[in-house]
């Protein structure tokens, strides 16, 4: 199954150890799937359902926990993240590893 991206993400190719930046409506390589850990990175498949369709899904909140992310990992999460959402992936970044690139990063000052 092919997926396509709908932001950008950055990855590293094992091979040449390149950082390597993929565009949205992009195939994600083979070799890159395993880095990109962001699920909302990825178009919706008609065999997957999107988080509208699945009426169990609460949206208010997230299992997302920025402490197992990276620092592009989180902001490239925190890019589809609805306001409500980054406010609270923030303030869990800033009681746990409170990392400056996220914490005072492109989306520390939603309004």
């Amino acid at each position: 199954m092919t997926q396509k991206l709908t932001t950008f993400v950055h990855v590293v190719n094992p091979d040449t150890l390149e950082n390597v930046v993929l565009e949205p409506g992009q195939t994600v390589p083979s070799w890159a799937k395993d880095q990109v850990t962001n699920p909302k990175a990825f178009e919706a498949t008609d065999d997957e359902p999107t988080a509208a369709a699945d009426e169990t899904t609460d949206t208010s909140e997230s299992d997302y926990d920025p402490a197992s992310d990276d620092v592009d990992g989180v902001n490239n999460y925190l890019a589809n993240a609805d306001e409500d959402e980054v406010q609270r992936v923030l303030a869990a970044e800033a009681a746990g590893k409170n990392r400056k690139g996220i914490v005072e990063g492109p989306y520390a000052e939603v309004d």
